[in-house]
């Protein structure tokens, strides 16, 4: 008799679960085994960002507003936090800038 975990063909979460199983003979005496299964998540977050744009400046300025649509990553499991590690902001006032020259 299963005490313990979940049974064959249950969907397992992400860590580790403990089965436990009891066998009772006819006298009354008992055996019991655990094992874990344990659930890793290997698969990556997936972002797409959106595509490199030029602006021209704002009206008597030396520089532009810009808006775009920030994005938001995805993952197969709970708990994904999308961050802004570079650059400016939604709706920043970004600075003149020099686009790369053609190669």
């Amino acid at each position: 008799m299963q005490t313990t975990g979940l049974s064959g063909g249950s969907m397992f979460p992400l860590g580790v679960t403990t089965n436990t199983f009891v066998v009772t003979d006819g006298s009354g005496n008992t055996a019991q085994c655990s094992f874990t299964v344990t659930v890793t998540d290997n698969e990556d977050p997936q972002i797409t960002c959106p595509a490199n744009s030029s602006v021209d400046t704002d009206v008597n300025m030396c520089s532009a507003v810009v808006n775009y649509s920030a994005p938001v990553g995805t993952d197969n499991c709970s708990g994904s936090i999308t961050t802004q590690t570079a650059g400016l902001t939604d709706g920043s006032m970004f600075p003149l800038g020099v686009p790369p020259t053609p190669l």
